[in-house]
């Protein structure tokens, strides 16, 4: 009986520490205002979209046989137009990927540090580097 009493509290135990590391995998990256590495790889964009504050890309890169990092990095300098300007890069950090496989992948970014002012409504276009069009993103209220 003392045995099942302490298998029981161990799944319990096991099972609380699996749902918070899922739940902390899950979180979206945000994207961060820096210092923009052009030497960094990055990969091809075949998509934008955004819904609120959330950047949805698809793209395309050479990989396979490792998980490979992303994060979008945006300029501190904005161009003063109106509405304002920012340039973006979506970077990737292949983590010894040699491989050549085509891969693509969905990513999301939280683009809320982007925008021009924390202020709802407030305008601000994107210049994502390797994409053929401009990205309006007007700031949100979550």
């Amino acid at each position: 009986m003392r045995s099942i009493f302490l298998l029981t509290i161990s799944l319990l135990v096991m099972a609380c520490g699996n749902s918070k590391n899922a739940a902390e995998s899950t979180a979206t990256p945000k994207a961060v205002l820096g210092e923009i590495d052009f030497n960094a790889p990055t990969a091809q964009i075949n998509s934008v979209r955004i819904e609120g504050n959330l950047m949805f890309l698809d793209v395309s890169y050479s990989g396979g046989c490792e998980e490979q990092g992303f994060s979008l990095v945006g300029s501190n300098m904005i161009m003063k137009s109106l509405p304002p300007k920012r340039g973006i890069r979506l970077q990737r950090d292949p983590k010894g990927d040699v491989c050549r496989e085509l891969v693509s992948k969905s990513l999301v970014f939280d683009i809320s540090d982007l925008a021009y002012t924390q202020e709802v409504g407030s305008e601000i276009i994107l210049m994502l580097e390797g994409y053929r069009e401009d990205i309006k993103y007007t700031f949100m209220q979550e």
